[in-house]
């Protein structure tokens, strides 16, 4: 029989409707039954797209010890984290505190007031690896609970006053200074990775705010150290496993050192960044197979989004018995998908060939990756198409002909396959996190797909989640929006998103609500500290929200960028779109709320100085002046546009609009001369109260908005 889950709005929750245990959703009803039975609560956190969630929901979850304690000494929680990262957050902080790790699933025995005791992640239903089975915690637990309350509860204060010690400490103010951004080739190097790329060892995580940091700083001072830690970084990912080389995208992250062997879920945030960091490099490095990335990870993204949204995630798995089948092949698997024409591009290759080429290539073994099954390979780079060519004694181009031509095939041979479980919940800051993204990979390289796509996805946002009283809901008005708002993510990223759209492509309406958003982040967010509080201020007081009510000013890249340091960016870039220093302020003192530790926390800090560079080594606002619909004057935008610069505007002003309101004010009377333009369009480059003289030949722009000591690439590479 269907538990309460059945109508729960979450698609991880959802999966669990016929457990037998009974689950409530966060809920005040639960933590009311709790205090009135006087029981302990089991607070289970997942993802649709994890894959160890899957396994304790079918195998420790369905134990009947298991079962039956739960039902019988607790009241039990399940919450889905990408629905809620507030409660996320929270949990994985306390849990974290205690055993020093976190991650999903998260399990966490909590006080009927909301308070964390005890916890953990993964807990297997018997005795495995030398770990205690699930049904002998919870027995000794409960009775912990009952038989020794003050030690439970002193416990729980314990835990809630280091971490409040903790976080005091972490997010200590400071000033800020440009000289610390000569630091950062200093600070980016330590625990990087040379022989693999990337930075840390086994798992490994992009850190994509690293290498967009280290791409703008190359471009600024061309400095070389730098280029290589972006490169090696980006060549190590774009070449190992964690890259999907047959449909594109890539996963979570690795758990060896080498991106052999990753975690198979696909998450929107992880994309999102990457493209715009595999764009960047494309740019700024002159590497053109990044842009072979970029299209992979853009045709992964519409295949599978709604035509004007994003998805969320990518499951990891068919099932808990399943771990990446559907991504790996077998030899076997690999020799009968080349040899079926039915998806096939040019049947007349020879079958053999290509099995040669895809072994050799893409390091397919019969001893393959996987310790549930050996004889899986993950397919990555092992090779190149000359070391490939000459191991088979032909042509390179041969090679390389065959090589688009297994990958074809294989796809063929995916798509038959049962596909792990997309997620296609429109949360607000993960589609504006690819809205940007996809902006920005069309203003650097030029994808008309990509920016039409975004803006239809930026419309629908608007249309069904934005709310005058609570800003952005996490989710769209009629999938339960009105319930799931608040969160400090989805203000931060819509305001990027909605900038975006402006500075690329000119659209004043969505800046005027960019600047709403700016003004509700004010007045319900910010902290008296300085920076943003990750919830809103109606949740903050809500008396139901009592175990939620400790505020937390996230900054840090943890999965996701630092939400604080995102908030800095989108008012420095608000306030010089709209010539307005107020915004600009409230940026820079955000950064400055977060000045103590930043600079020691390395690349975990990595957006935190992508917003001290924009405010500190101030991006032009470009104004192009020129006539309307005239090929010229969007030539010169288009040119403008194409600058990897982070932060740089961009604006299209033609003769009788220099009153406009994000003209810059120091412009506007200058901009009334039409005479200007009697030879063609101009530009100007402005910062702050002063502009450059015009900028008349479009081939001089692109050096003028990198600005002086900038690293020499192609404006057109």
């Amino acid at each position: 029989m269907a538990n309460r889950l059945a109508t729960a709005k979450s698609a991880y929750l959802r999966t669990a409707t016929d457990s037998p245990i009974d689950w409530y959703e966060w809920s005040s009803e639960a933590f009311a039954l709790a205090k009135e039975q006087d029981k302990p609560i089991l607070l289970d956190i997942g993802a649709v797209w994890c894959h160890w969630c899957h396994v304790m929901d079918e195998k420790t979850y369905e134990h009947p010890d298991v079962v039956r304690l739960l039902n019988e000494k607790y009241v039990c929680i399940k919450v889905d984290r990408d629905e809620r990262p507030d409660v996320d957050g929270r949990y994985q902080r306390a849990v974290g505190a205690i055993t020093g790790q976190g991650g999903w699933p998260l399990t966490a025995f909590l006080t009927p007031e909301g308070k964390v005791f005890y916890g953990g992640t993964y807990f297997p239903p018997t005795d495995a690896h030398g770990r205690p089975g699930f049904p002998e915690v919870l027995t000794q637990i409960a009775e912990t609970f009952h038989k020794d309350r003050k030690r439970v509860e002193d416990s729980a204060e314990h835990i809630v006053e280091a971490m409040r010690r903790h976080f005091q400490e972490r997010d200590a103010s400071g000033t800020i200074d440009k000289k610390l951004l000569d630091r950062v080739p200093e600070l980016f190097a330590k625990g990087f990775d040379d022989a693999n790329g990337g930075w840390g060892g086994a798992p490994k995580f992009p850190h994509t705010g690293a290498v967009l940091l280290c791409l703008s700083r190359h471009l600024r001072t061309g400095d070389d150290t730098l280029r290589s830690l972006a490169k090696k970084a980006l060549d190590g990912m774009a070449e190992g496993g964690i890259h999907d080389h047959v449909e594109g995208g890539f996963h979570r992250y690795s758990v060896d050192a080498h991106w052999t062997v990753p975690h198979f879920e696909k998450m929107a945030y992880d994309n999102a960044e990457l493209l715009r960091a595999y764009a960047y490099g494309a740019k700024v490095l002159d590497v053109p197979r990044y842009r072979r990335v970029v299209d992979g990870i853009i045709g992964w993204t519409l295949c599978y989004s709604p035509e004007d949204g994003f998805l969320a995630s990518q499951d990891a798995d068919i099932d808990a018995h399943d771990d990446g089948d559907h991504f790996t092949w077998t030899l076997d698997e690999l020799r009968a998908a080349l040899a079926d024409t039915s998806g096939a591009k040019d049947t007349e290759i020879d079958p053999g060939f290509l099995f040669d080429v895809a072994r050799l290539r893409y390091g397919v073994e019969e001893k393959g990756d996987m310790h549930h099954d050996p004889a899986r390979n993950v397919l990555e780079n092992e090779r190149t198409p000359e070391q490939v060519a000459e191991i088979l004694d032909r042509d390179v181009e041969e090679v390389k002909a065959a090589r688009w031509e297994v990958l074809t095939r294989l796809a063929h041979a995916r798509a038959a396959r049962p596909r792990p479980f997309i997620d296609t919940t429109r949360y607000t800051d993960w589609s504006a996190m690819f809205a940007s993204a996809f902006l920005e990979a069309d203003a650097v390289l030029g994808i008309p797909d990509a920016r039409d796509h975004a803006l239809r996805a930026i419309d629908r946002i608007v249309q069904d989640a934005w709310d005058e009283q609570k800003g952005w809901l996490h989710r769209p008005r009629d999938d339960g929006g009105l319930e799931a708002n608040g969160f400090l993510e989805d203000q931060v990223w819509m305001g990027m998103a909605l900038i975006d759209a402006y500075r690329f492509r000119g659209r004043t309406d969505l800046l005027a609500l960019a600047k709403k958003t700016a003004e509700v982040l004010e007045a319900h967010w910010h902290a008296p500290d300085g920076g943003y509080f990750d919830t809103a201020d109606w949740r903050r007081k809500d008396p139901e929200a009592a175990p939620l009510a400790e505020p937390l000013r996230p900054w840090m890249d943890q999965g996701t960028p630092g939400a604080n340091a995102v908030a800095a960016r989108f008012l420095v870039r608000l306030g010089r779109a709209l010539s307005d220093e107020t915004f600009v302020e409230r940026g820079r003192s955000t950064v400055e709320a977060f000045g103590g530790p930043a600079p020691e926390a390395g690349v975990f800090a990595a957006t935190w100085f992508q917003a001290l560079e924009e405010v500190v080594d101030e991006p032009p606002v470009v104004t192009v002046f020129g006539a309307a619909d005239e090929p010229e004057t969007e030539a010169f935008a288009d040119e403008a546009r194409r600058v990897p610069r982070p932060g740089v505007v961009v604006i299209t002003v033609s003769p009788g609009q220099a009153d406009r309101a994000d003209v810059p004010e120091v412009l506007r009377e200058v901009l009334t001369n039409e005479d200007l333009i009697k030879d063609g369009p101009c530009a100007f480059l402005c910062y702050g109260d002063h502009c450059s003289a015009p900028v008349r030949d479009i081939d001089h722009l692109f050096d003028e908005i990198v600005g002086r000591g900038a690293a020499q690439i192609a404006p057109n590479a």
